[in-house]
């Protein structure tokens, strides 16, 4: 797992959040979320999808060992 920290002003944060999801490579697993003065910063740990696909293989695998 891995962890993305973004502290911006809160009107530009939807635009950079969207452009770092735009390639599709994440699964978001948690977020957190604070503001101090208009800045926001927000806090998302995530897995990119080549350890999704391992984690779920690693899964199969113990489901088929234990029949």
């Amino acid at each position: 797992m891995k962890c993305k920290v973004i502290t911006i002003y809160k009107t530009d944060l939807e635009g950079e959040v969207n452009n770092w999801l735009n390639s599709g490579k994440y699964e978001i697993i948690h977020t957190e979320q604070t503001q101090v003065d208009g800045y926001v910063t927000l806090t998302i740990f995530y897995m990119e999808l080549k350890e999704v696909r391992s984690k779920k293989l690693d899964n199969i695998e113990k489901i088929r060992r234990q029949k």
